[in-house]
């Protein structure tokens, strides 16, 4: 396949765009890669991109040589169908004569692979010539005397080293040849490929999504309704609704559970068995909620702890995702907490009271002009030693506390000789 020879001149000359769909304008890009042509940028034409959203494309060559493609150009382009364009030749046949049909996806062709051959080389002999050249070196004993002169000889190896990995290079390059050609073209085959599916795969995308979206719409409306209806029933409460209760994205994809908008039997079935779970782990939940209020209860009692002291919501959270006994270190350590704290309220409010008592003690009394008038009191106490020795001791503070208003004096009588 070629273009005719007038065609290939006005397109090259900027005065025609070919006008083709995607199949030909695969083709198309091949044979103008044939003729060396770029696109911007100086990149191969075979990198040049399926106008987005196009049915038929028009490729044309710019002022500058480059070539692009459209769904429409500049009308100083005369438009010329591909297939107007080209002359068919017979050892050509990749694609049916029919512009909108593909033929069967041709298959390559390999006779024969034959092995890289390396005529005239010796590289056996060399090898066993290398290995008794470098022979020499075996054993030397590097010394003061000898090191500058064995650095030379070092040098010197290297050198003929690098010599031997060029040669290496060389004739591997020239084997690989044949090879690296056929690998550029069969990379060139596979972009053509990725070009096509790139391009449908986009525009598919673009009908999928927003098939997906209107499915999702109606996948979250009947999970709306049936999580409504268990949390209505008291089966589990909004927490679990949000939290707990997982969407399955695969119901708004799959025809298995949503079919033209409609939802499946299996979808119904999936979303009931999804609320049957989160209603049981609601169950289990409130278990362990019933386990902490007895817990509490009991707790609290024990300690003489006021319950109102403890907020019950945090640990009831924590259970959401947690058993009691992980809950339970972080219960004990609040109870510690609320025990110490009135253990040094009560310790300092004593401590307050024993100053305030102290205080009164120490504070002198105030007494009127008319009371400072001494007064004497005589009589006679009887006691025991130890209670005398007690009511001293009240007289003595006493008259701390009536500094100048209250004296005594109050002695053991001597005993009389004799008796």
């Amino acid at each position: 396949m070629r273009f005719k020879q007038e065609i290939k001149d006005r397109l090259y000359g900027g005065h025609i765009g070919i006008e083709t769909d995607k199949i030909d304008f695969e083709i198309l890009k091949v044979m103008l890669a044939d003729d060396h042509k770029k696109i911007a940028g100086g990149k191969p034409v075979t990198e040049l991109a399926w106008p987005f959203g196009a049915i038929t494309a028009l490729t044309a060559v710019n002022d500058n040589g480059e070539v692009f493609a459209d769904k429409q150009i500049d009308i100083r382009y005369e438009q010329v169908k591909f297939r107007d364009a080209i002359i068919e030749e017979e050892d050509t046949q990749p694609i049916d004569a029919d512009v909108n049909e593909v033929a069967e996806m041709p298959s390559l062709s390999v006779v024969k692979v034959i092995p890289a051959q390396i005529e005239g080389c010796n590289v056996k002999h060399f090898k066993e010539a290398v290995k008794s050249y470098l022979k020499r070196y075996d054993g030397i004993v590097v010394t003061a005397d000898n090191y500058k002169e064995l650095s030379d000889v070092v040098s010197k190896l290297k050198k003929e080293k690098d010599n031997v990995n060029e040669s290496k290079k060389a004739v591997k390059k020239e084997a690989m040849k044949v090879y690296t050609d056929f690998e550029n073209d069969m990379k060139e085959v596979l972009k053509m490929f990725d070009a096509s599916i790139s391009s449908l795969s986009s525009d598919i995308k673009e009908f999928t999504d927003k098939e997906v979206a209107e499915n999702d719409m109606v996948v979250r409306k009947l999970i709306n309704k049936a999580l409504n209806d268990y949390v209505h029933r008291d089966d589990f409460d909004g927490y679990c609704a949000t939290k707990v209760f997982s969407i399955d994205p695969r119901w708004s994809s799959l025809k298995k559970f949503i079919n033209s908008k409609k939802p499946t039997k299996a979808l119904v079935d999936a979303i009931k068995q999804e609320c049957e779970r989160t209603k049981e782990t609601y169950k289990s939940y409130m278990q362990r909620c019933e386990s902490l209020d007895i817990y509490l209860e009991a707790r609290c009692k024990e300690t003489d702890v006021d319950q109102e002291m403890i907020d019950v919501s945090v640990y009831k959270d924590k259970l959401r995702d947690g058993s009691f006994e992980d809950i339970k270190p972080l219960l004990e350590r609040r109870f510690r907490e609320i025990i110490n704290r009135r253990d040094e309220q009560e310790h300092q409010k004593k401590e307050e009271a024993k100053k305030e008592e102290v205080k009164q003690q120490e504070k002198p009394v105030n007494v009127s002009s008319e009371e400072k008038e001494l007064k004497m009191l005589v009589g006679k106490i009887v006691g025991t030693k130890a209670a005398l020795n007690e009511l001293k001791t009240s007289l003595d503070y006493l008259k701390a506390k009536y500094d100048g208003c209250f004296d005594y004096d109050l002695r053991f009588p001597r005993k009389k000789e004799g008796k």
